[in-house]
């Protein structure tokens, strides 16, 4: 059967370039005055319709390529001496009709609120069908654009429009890419096959908005030494990437990066993961580092490798770095976890205990190492460093029996050299009758108010003070800092096989926010550390517990977070559940939750504006999916009534997620258990790499779904699973 449209091109006509209808875009360029145009009209009225400037039909190639007609514009409108349209591939064959000007469209598609007054669309393409077809994807536009016409500081896109004319809520753009004075915009990413209906009018908007410029400032574990898990919204020339609630939902997979594939095999090998630490996005880069001691800089458009290191000295290959880095300036800063040990408690006295544990620094920009910093004698270092006035404050673990519980606590390192500042600080009472076998591990980031450090501890031998709660130390130039003896949230409740504080401590308004492995979500007040403000029950395991949350609460300012480890444990003491609890920052009870059945959410939620991001599952036991409601680890966006309102294509996710992610105005990063790196963004974040298929953006491992527990009662989640 004959298949026949009518294709219209629409040109607001002004004389600068994207000053149309005084849309506030900021849009600017040069161009040469244009004869016999249609005259600019009021937003939403139709103009007079024009003189045809080309009518062309064209030959369907029933699937065998795409099918191009030329549209000659009126002589240099808006610098633009022509369009062609670019059919993609259609089940049907037949022959397309294209003709010229008719009246703009009543709706024009909006960008986002992020960006300001919404730009006006330089002009229109309009399809629309006689009979219906079906064709592999929605066609795209080059813009022929005339010689004089100046793109300087300018990004063009497409939008599409519902059928009908009316604006999608979040219109889906294509960025265009350029060669010589074509602009090739696509009109739709990723979207399949499209399905025209007869008598539908399907419409395509060109833009040209200020090329934004993104700055992302995520530098450490959850964002800030606060650990909020959020980054203010962005400004200026970055408000284009504000992600929200009412953006999310148009994220794509922009690009997938193993930057290690060798330590997939590794990991698998010792049974271990590949991956813990979260990502870092700065400087252009989204900074990775696995427990192979593998760090790279990835480019966040496009997932290239700019920089690798191999960090020296990693144990068994899969001893390296556990904990996140961090960015201070031009320096990137890496723990490296090192030995484990291999004791028991009957062989303290001769066996091989945890050390070997040092910080590495790189040179952010090229990876250079800068410094490597000695090796200690006992300890390992899990937790993430902090860097305060040119001094690095990391916590030292070691304190279950297979490492031979070491004493841990906090070491300092001067910046410039990596040189220790004096002895190890290590958290246990004074007089305490273990001496060399009873200091409290740290194994979770240091949080930092202005004034004191607060962070938490985990058990080691025994239980008598320091070594389960929430310390509160005062830093000293040029030395260790001072435990602020007075001051300590203790956890420990003589009935649970395990009080560790594996997670981070949140700063927010005036209160401290943590989770502990006794199954607890705790609230004080920073000034008043007595008198919980909330101790809620948040693990429904039955006590005795140990298999609470080891994740760190985070806030966007109107909800909070907090994972509850290792839920609804069967009889036979397996536990494959995990639970994000929302509550309405300030109170003590959630209103909501978000389930996983088969993994625990280990790590922290990251927000954009009104949403928050994290790994999940969907609730199916193994295997490969076919589709979100099969077997497959999910990565979801959910609001501030704690509602799912986005998922990653469970198709693209190879893995569960220990680390948490990094929402930034570039996009949505990161890294799975299995080693894999995803950068989710709105479609004008994305750039020219969008251009490319799919399949050339997709550099993954196998699917590897690693469950396996990371608890272990009386110590803190063990690295060899």
């Amino acid at each position: 059967m004959r298949r026949i449209f009518s294709v219209a091109v629409f040109l607001c006509c002004t004389a600068a370039l994207g000053a149309c209808g005084g849309g506030g875009g900021g849009t600017s360029g040069s161009t040469s005055g244009g004869g016999g145009v249609v005259p600019p009209t009021a937003p939403g009225t139709p103009a007079a319709v024009a003189t045809p400037a080309a009518t062309a039909t064209l030959a369907l190639s029933g699937g065998n390529g795409a099918t191009t007609g030329l549209i000659l514009a009126p002589a240099a409108a808006n610098g633009i001496s022509g369009i062609t349209i670019a059919l993609p591939p259609t089940t049907a064959t037949g022959s397309v009709t294209i003709d010229g000007w008719t009246a703009l469209p009543p709706n024009a598609p909006t960008l986002t609120a992020a960006v300001g007054p919404a730009p006006q669309p330089l002009g229109y393409v309009t399809l629309t069908p006689s009979v219906s077809a079906n064709f592999s994807t929605t066609p795209s536009i080059i813009v022929n654009l005339g010689t004089a016409t100046s793109t300087s500081g300018l990004s063009f896109y497409v939008a599409s429009l519902s059928p009908g004319g009316a604006a999608w809520t979040e219109p889906l753009l294509g960025p265009a890419t350029r060669s010589g004075v074509q602009l090739t915009l696509p009109a739709n990413l990723n979207v399949g096959a499209w399905n025209v209906q007869a008598g539908a009018t399907y419409t395509f908007a060109i833009y040209a908005i200020p090329t934004p410029v993104f700055t992302d400032d995520w530098i450490t574990y959850a964002h800030d030494p606060q650990r909020t898990g959020y980054e203010q919204p962005p400004t200026g020339s970055s408000a284009l990437g504000a992600i929200t609630a009412q953006n999310a939902p148009s994220l794509q997979l922009a690009w997938s990066d193993a930057p290690d594939p060798g330590c997939h095999t590794t990991a698998i090998a010792n049974a271990v993961v590949v991956d813990e630490a979260s990502p870092l996005v700065a400087n252009g880069f989204v900074y990775y580092a696995d427990t192979c001691g593998f760090i790279a800089a990835l480019d966040r458009m496009n997932g290239t490798v700019a920089w690798s290191y191999q960090a020296p000295n990693v144990p068994f290959g899969v001893d390296g770095v556990l904990g996140t880095p961090v960015l201070d300036g031009s320096t990137l800063i890496v723990p490296i976890w090192g030995d484990p040990g291999n004791c028991t408690a009957a062989t303290l006295a001769t066996c091989d205990r945890a050390h070997g544990g040092y910080l590495l620094a790189l040179n952010a920009t090229t990876g250079t190492p800068l410094w490597r910093s000695t090796p200690l004698a006992l300890g390992n270092l899990r937790g993430e460093p902090f860097v305060l006035n040119g001094q690095i404050y990391q916590g030292v673990a070691g304190g279950d029996a297979s490492s031979g519980f070491v004493e841990g606590g906090l070491a300092v390192f001067d910046e410039a050299t990596g040189a220790q500042i004096g002895s190890t600080l290590t958290f246990a009472p004074p007089g305490n009758p273990y001496a060399g076998f009873d200091g409290g591990s740290s194994w979770s980031p240091i949080s930092y108010d202005g004034t004191h450090l607060l962070l938490g501890s985990g058990n080691t031998r025994n239980d008598d003070g320091y070594e389960d709660g929430i310390l509160e130390l005062t830093p000293q130039i040029g030395g260790v800092p001072q435990i602020d003896t007075g001051y300590l949230i203790s956890t420990f409740d003589n009935v649970s096989d395990d009080e560790d504080i594996g997670g981070g401590v949140m700063l927010y308004g005036g209160n401290v926010y943590f989770t502990s492995k006794n199954g607890y979500f705790y609230a004080y007040g920073e000034s008043n550390p007595t008198t919980p403000l909330a101790q809620t029950l948040i693990n429904t395991n039955s006590q005795p517990g140990g298999r609470g949350g080891i994740g760190t609460p985070t806030t966007d300012g109107t909800i909070l977070t907090a994972s509850s480890g290792y839920n609804r444990c069967d009889s036979a003491n397996a536990c494959t559940t995990s639970d994000l609890d929302c509550f309405k920052l300030g109170a003590s009870t959630p209103f909501a939750k978000l389930s996983a059945t088969n993994s625990t959410i280990y790590s922290y939620a990251a927000y954009g504006s009104g949403v928050g991001f994290v790994g999940i599952d969907n609730g199916a036991t193994d295997g490969v999916p076919t589709g979100a409601s099969n077997p497959a680890p999910e990565f979801v966006a959910f609001d501030d009534s704690c509602h799912i309102i986005w998922k990653a294509d469970p198709l693209h996710v190879m893995g569960y997620f220990y680390g948490g992610p990094a929402v930034v105005a570039s996009g949505v990063y990161a890294i799975d258990n299995a080693g894999n790196v995803y950068a989710w963004k709105l479609p004008y974040q994305m750039g020219v790499e969008a251009t490319k298929p799919l399949a050339q953006r997709l550099r993954q491992t196998p699917r590897t779904l690693i469950t396996t527990t990371h608890y272990q009662l009386h110590g803190p989640h063990p690295e060899h699973l």
